[in-house]
């Protein structure tokens, strides 16, 4: 297949390929690899790939976990993995995004797994279960 110009769907199928490419690569190194953002022209393209370890060794954050603990101790909030409950619901804390500035916080669900975005006063003034 020749390509004489770059357009979004040609970079559609080039990233499709390259996934299924990746996920052999993923599997053989035991991590994971998500395919990001992609911005081209018409004679260029970049792809962002990020890739995270699946069994992270003790001792090693992730960003999210370590900015998650940082930030903690310094809003006096719960210890990360803390169970807490915010109207009804029960939310597990994952970590934090620093650049999320209105709901830095990352959670999840605990009922349904779905991930959800606080803001730290909530988490403040909020339950902890667990």
């Amino acid at each position: 297949m020749t390509i004489t110009r770059l357009d979004k769907p040609v970079i559609r199928s080039i990233r499709e390929a390259m996934a299924d490419v990746l996920q052999e690569v993923a599997q053989r190194f035991d991590v994971s690899i998500d395919a990001g953002s992609a911005r081209f022209s018409p004679a260029e393209a970049t792809v962002k790939f990020k890739v995270t370890l699946n069994n992270l060794a003790e001792g090693i954050d992730t960003k999210e976990v370590a900015n998650y603990k940082f930030h903690a101790s310094l809003e006096n909030l719960p210890p990360l993995g803390s169970v807490i409950r915010i109207g009804g619901d029960e939310f597990e804390l994952t970590g934090w995004n620093t650049r999320a500035r209105r709901y830095p916080i990352k959670a999840v669900q605990v009922r349904t797994n779905k991930k959800y975005k606080l803001a730290p006063v909530s988490v403040k003034l909020a339950e902890v279960v667990s």
